[in-house]
């Protein structure tokens, strides 16, 4: 329930902040590119993905790491393309003129930054996990 609620909260923030802007050359936030912000949501969803589990062995974050990524890097691309279209004019022909290699162009980097992310999320749970057992055992 908690990856549904993640990748979902994820979803509406890449739906808002790229509807929201103006250009993806714009400035949020008073400092940061837009680019930068788009590029580091996968990167946080993967991180994200891995921390909210409540597993313990390595194989069992895989799955819902590979859904979510998909999943989040999916809706992203079609939501940039969609977007790209809109601003440049195609309203009326979007289903006869989308360009699906476009959006596949962008899927893969999307996929493989969440995957970066998910696979420092697993160094992160990692590591707490080996402090806290090794916490426990010197209580002992």
């Amino acid at each position: 329930m908690r990856i549904f609620l993640l990748t979902g909260s994820v979803i509406l923030a890449v739906i808002v902040l790229i509807l929201s802007s103006d250009d993806l050359d714009a400035i949020w936030f008073g400092h940061l590119p837009a680019l930068f912000v788009i590029f580091l949501l996968p990167f946080v969803n993967g991180i994200l993905l891995i921390l909210t589990q409540a597993e313990s062995r390595c194989y069992a974050f895989v799955p819902k790491l590979l859904f979510g990524s998909i999943v989040v890097s999916i809706v992203m691309s079609v939501i940039i393309q969609l977007r790209y279209f809109i601003q440049q004019g195609y309203t009326d022909r979007i289903l006869s003129t989308f360009m699906y290699h476009n959006v596949l162009d962008l899927f893969i980097p999307f996929v493989i930054l969440s995957i970066v992310g998910g696979l420092i999320g697993l160094v992160i749970r990692g590591t707490t996990l080996i402090i806290t057992k090794h916490k426990m055992y010197e209580k002992i």
